[in-house]
């Protein structure tokens, strides 16, 4: 007689419960003969909820599950800063057409070397709450300037190319040593240092929508501070990103390529908070693009600004692609 122990099965529980079965009714071979059908049964079964068991312990796990903080209670978060995002986001905060910066926050912002880069489009409410934020998260000391660089016309967006943009105009904004490349999405829940360094810094390596997990270790999007001699170093972003994803990636080869370190500090002082958004639509070709890796970008941007304003807390800039 063939034991059912010599069927190959990768489930031990479903191999223990055979081999303790067939010890039981060795002695009658009658009855064995009715239960082989339902032992396989059984083993399948086992074999099936070991599978699912541990696909569901990959699932948990994984980094990457959470697209929003809505998903997922966020956690290690300050109780003042708190209030500062329920304040940022009240209905009767302050709107973007008539806003009013604090005299003394205006004056250190205008002493600052350092310029935040914000790349936008169609996405006024988080643009918003991320000014009322800062607002009230720079009361006391260091201050950026910040740059809004909108995107206008039907082209899909194209965020490493208003980056580059951003830098482009920054020369006619001041004298400027040092970059934050600032998604709109993202507020810091824990006291975050947006002094500049002397190399790269990734500053959002904790998001809620991750798990405050890093999800891989080139990962350079998010919140970013670069020097900005080493930002024109590396010829800035790659403009051929249109659409969610990629550019980031191709970036932290530049940064090998160049020989520039990229630091990360601490997941207790890099935590940052997103807002939710809709899935976007990811660049077709970004695995192409980047396993071309071409060294495009600062010296090839191609655009027209249609608007600037200034602002008492920012500057806003209006541009359009030359292609679209």
């Amino acid at each position: 007689m063939v034991s059912l122990l010599d069927v190959p099965l990768r489930s031990y529980p479903a191999r223990l419960t055979i081999m303790l079965t067939e010890s039981i009714v060795s002695r009658y071979p009658r009855v064995m003969g009715k239960f082989k059908i339902k032992l396989r049964k059984l083993a399948l079964r086992q074999g099936l909820l070991f599978f699912f068991t541990f696909s569901m312990v990959v699932f948990l796990l994984h980094p990457g599950r959470f697209s929003s903080y809505r998903a997922f209670e966020v956690f290690h978060i300050q109780p003042d800063l708190e209030k500062l995002f329920e304040a940022a986001t009240s209905t009767d905060a302050w709107s973007l057409s008539n806003e009013v910066c604090p005299e003394n926050w205006v004056k250190r912002m205008q002493e600052s070397d350092t310029i935040l880069l914000i790349p936008y489009r169609n996405r006024k409410q988080h643009l918003n709450i991320l000014l009322n934020y800062f607002a009230l998260y720079f009361q006391e000391g260091f201050v950026p300037r910040v740059l809004v660089i909108e995107q206008l016309g039907d082209l899909p967006f194209n965020r490493g190319l208003l980056f580059n943009i951003g830098y482009l105009e920054t020369n006619s904004l001041g004298n400027y040593s040092c970059l934050i490349l600032h998604d709109v999405d993202l507020l810091p829940v824990v006291p975050v240092s947006y002094t500049c360094s002397n190399t790269p810094v990734h500053m959002s390596s904790s998001i809620d929508r991750f798990r405050y997990l890093l999800p891989y270790e080139e990962m350079t999007g998010g919140v970013l501070m670069i020097p900005r001699q080493q930002f024109l170093r590396l010829n800035g972003f790659s403009n051929r990103f249109n659409g969610w994803g990629g550019e980031d990636d191709d970036l932290y080869m530049r940064m090998r390529t160049a020989g520039l370190p990229l630091q990360r500090r601490p997941p207790d002082v890099s935590r940052y908070r997103s807002l939710y958004h809709p899935p976007q639509d990811p660049s077709p070709n970004r695995y192409k693009i980047l396993a071309e890796f071409e060294s495009d970008g600062l010296s090839t941007a191609d655009y027209r600004v249609e608007s600037l304003q200034q602002f008492s807390c920012y500057t806003h800039i209006q541009v359009r692609f030359s292609s679209g």
